[in-house]
């Protein structure tokens, strides 16, 4: 199964990226708006992440390899493929990426109706900023505007503090249901 990653910073590398590379069932592509993150990750074919217990300040590092890394606007039809091919999809996110993100999973989804894709994916929405409750409160769920599908959403909402300078993440849970589509 692939596993789309959209945001290959600090947390859509460091926390993500590494997670499904532990479980060793994924094949993981991440997705960026950065040329040069994008094109330094390919040439360099892995990174390094370390990983602290807080409780004892023991670390651990790990190395995540074997992964594709595709940019979001100069390939975005194999960005948008690749999408379209997961069965997970995952954001690390700042709120300003947030609508840009909503626009791509819309495109996601009509090429996938379009190819009659008809398995589940699921869509964990993170963002890297308090902002994502609000956005969602604000702009609903972004494929709404899409008159393409109606998911039914499981929402998680839990707050994660990361030991990286009192960021936060904050992640919501969607399954995009095959059965749940419409052409409104």
């Amino acid at each position: 199964p692939i596993v789309t990653i959209i945001g290959a910073g600090r947390s859509g590398r460091g926390m993500l990226g590494e997670m499904f590379y532990q479980e060793k069932n994924y094949s993981i592509v991440f997705a960026d708006i950065d040329a040069g993150l994008v094109q330094g990750l390919a040439e360099q074919g892995y990174y390094t992440v370390e990983q602290k217990n807080l409780l004892t300040g023991k670390s651990r590092e790990s190395i995540v390899k074997g992964f594709q890394i595709v940019d979001t606007v100069n390939d975005h039809l194999k960005y948008i493929t690749y999408l379209a091919r997961s069965e997970m999809i995952a954001t690390a996110l700042f709120p300003s990426a947030f609508d840009q993100v909503a626009e791509d999973l819309a495109e996601m989804i009509r090429m996938r109706k379009e190819q009659k894709n008809d398995s589940t994916a699921a869509i964990i929405l993170g963002g890297n900023f308090v902002g994502l409750r609000q956005y969602l409160q604000r702009n609903g769920q972004p494929w709404k505007a899409t008159n393409v599908v109606t998911p039914s959403p499981s929402i998680v909402s839990r707050w994660r503090a990361m030991p990286m300078r009192g960021t936060a993440f904050i992640l919501f849970l969607f399954f995009l249901h095959p059965h749940t589509t419409s052409s409104r």
